[in-house]
């Protein structure tokens, strides 16, 4: 069982951290990636995660990543597709983890970073699209 807490721990370690650094990149007010670099960036981002921390439980950092495929995996008749090698409860691990992770990887940003960031409307670069204005029907 203390394998599932060092897999827990790199769940929400790793998907904190690319929370983290996709606000970062994201953030208009925080000079991002020009050139539509920021997708690219991401997908590095998501490399260098699975490369440091994607040993413990294959670097799930999404949900989804890994439900989908662990169901699929059960209704094609693996029984054990819930559990990990040693027999221990497994699969709450990649959703839990994930969940946990981006709220803490989110807050720590806004925490921070952005609240010393300058407000929107004082964007020195002119990178913030003006809200569109609608017309009463």
């Amino acid at each position: 069982m203390a394998w599932c807490w060092s897999a827990f721990r790199d769940q929400v370690i790793g998907t904190a951290i690319l929370l983290f650094v996709i606000k970062a990149l994201t953030d208009v007010r925080n000079s991002p990636p020009l050139a539509n670099l920021g997708p690219f960036m991401i997908g590095l981002l998501v490399v260098a995660i699975g490369m440091a921390w994607g040993t413990d439980a294959g670097y799930a950092i999404n949900p989804a990543r890994d439900f989908g495929p662990r169901l699929a995996s059960f209704l094609t008749g693996y029984g054990t597709a819930w559990r990990d090698q040693n027999g221990d409860l497994y699969f709450w691990v990649p959703i839990i983890g994930p969940l946990i992770g981006g709220v803490l990887g989110a807050g720590l940003y806004k925490v921070l970073i952005g609240r010393f960031l300058p407000p929107a409307e004082e964007d020195p670069q002119g990178l913030t699209k003006p809200e569109p204005e609608y017309e009463a029907a």
